[in-house]
């Protein structure tokens, strides 16, 4: 319940150098796994929210791409944007290419 006068939060993570998403992917975890443990989502409740079945979710794991329409489901799930789920995609990407 708000106050009077009180402005509604956002609630939405966002994407950003250093947040923890990119510390989840830079130590092992790919971007759909790094985004699921921040915000406490579910598979369960992942799947019946975007309509993705559990392949289509264990193929996007293992670096399929995922459809615009895709990312708009994953992104309304995960309290995000579509720009942030990007962004960490193409984080993971470039970390993959880096030689060790």
């Amino acid at each position: 319940m708000r106050r009077k006068g009180e402005k509604k939060l956002d609630g939405r993570f966002r994407w950003f150098d250093g947040c923890c998403i990119e510390h989840a992917i830079r130590t092992g975890s790919n971007w759909l796994e790094a985004w699921t443990v921040q915000q406490t989502v579910p598979e369960q409740v992942l799947m019946r929210a975007t309509g993705m079945s559990v392949s289509r979710i264990v193929e996007l794991r293992y670096g399929n791409d995922a459809t615009p329409e895709e990312l708009e489901a994953l992104a309304n799930v995960l309290r995000t944007d579509v720009a942030s789920l990007e962004a960490s995609i193409a984080y993971e990407r470039k970390i993959g290419e880096m030689p060790f």
